[in-house]
């Protein structure tokens, strides 16, 4: 019989959390003996069961033996309702131990960590790269960092930023912590109800550094922008808009502090008067109806791909 502690030395696993991501057969092996006492095989009605709880820790050791040893001596209905909550809202437990990675990194690679968990999984790492540097967290460093920690991984072809779900969600906690009540107080905002909550009441704050504006999973509600929609949000780094279908005929304010400005049919013909781009790093207006960015600055649209994607020099 494999042991438990023979198959965490194998993979170099000791008390410092270092996240190792097992192979499959390894992961099931691995959860099996702490969610059946010892035995890697499970009885034939929870082979299934088992194998979705593994394919949700992803590989990760230490989320494989929370999930084990709560599932140990359980029936097959907890099992399922417990599987059902994982899909919903992981055990408060797993990311606690995932998140002793997180608290020992610098506060620059924190903010990688929680940029890339709110706004960048899975996208292309030459803009997040670009993007981050933008943003004074030196990303050649700090991802690496992650690398190394298994925080994040880089696509086999070096073209894509990928964060594992269980810490995606991790670091998302870690954001709604800051203030539970109102989400207008937290740094970064991706989920549609609490950015529909900001900008129907009016609660932004300058804390908000980071949004995404869509309603792609509640189509019923539409986000009307006003004039001076952002005009509280004075530090905001990255704004990314994917489905706003109201807009005023001009906006009064966007952030000298943006980044990133990524806008799915930006449906004005000019950007701000008044926005100063120093700090813009990327700007991306796929479908725009824009004209002119600024005074003196044409766009051009190519009819094959109908994106405008423009990097500024940061060091201009």
């Amino acid at each position: 019989m494999i042991s438990l502690r023979h198959l965490l030395r194998s993979y170099r696993i000791n008390d410092v959390y270092n996240p190792t991501i097992l192979n499959p057969n390894d992961a099931l092996r691995l959860f099996n003996l702490k969610a059946f006492g010892g035995d890697t095989t499970p009885k034939v009605d929870f082979i299934e069961l088992s194998e979705h709880v593994v394919y949700y820790a992803g590989g990760l050791p230490l989320a494989l033996e929370v999930l084990g040893s709560f599932l140990c001596g359980r029936d097959i209905v907890q099992w399922r309702s417990a599987i059902e909550r994982l899909k919903q809202d992981s055990n408060k437990k797993i990311l606690d131990t995932l998140r002793i990675s997180f608290d020992g990194l610098e506060e620059r690679e924190k903010n990688i960590f929680l940029d890339i968990a709110c706004f960048f999984n899975g996208e292309k790492k030459d803009l997040v790269m670009k993007v981050l540097d933008g943003c004074g967290f030196f990303p050649d460093i700090g991802v690496d960092v992650h690398i190394k920690k298994s925080l994040i991984k880089v696509s086999n072809d070096n073209q894509y930023l990928w964060m594992h779900a269980l810490l995606q969600e991790m670091g998302r906690k870690i954001v709604e912590e800051k203030c539970v009540d109102e989400p207008g107080k937290r740094c970064r905002l991706w989920k549609e109800r609490d950015v529909h909550h900001v900008l129907t009441k009016n609660t932004a704050t300058e804390v908000v550094e980071g949004m995404i504006i869509d309603n792609k999973w509640e189509s019923s509600k539409t986000f009307n922008l006003s004039t001076d929609t952002f005009s509280k949000m004075k530090n905001l780094r990255l704004l990314k808009v994917f489905c706003v279908s109201n807009c005023d005929d001009h906006l009064k304010y966007l952030s000298t502090e943006l980044r990133l400005l990524d806008w799915t049919g930006y449906p004005l013909k000019f950007l701000p008067s008044n926005f100063h781009p120093d700090n813009l790093v990327a700007l991306l207006l796929p479908y725009s109806h824009i004209e002119q960015l600024w005074k003196g600055n044409r766009v051009r649209t190519n009819s094959s791909y109908p994106c405008v994607l423009v990097y500024f020099n940061i060091n201009d």
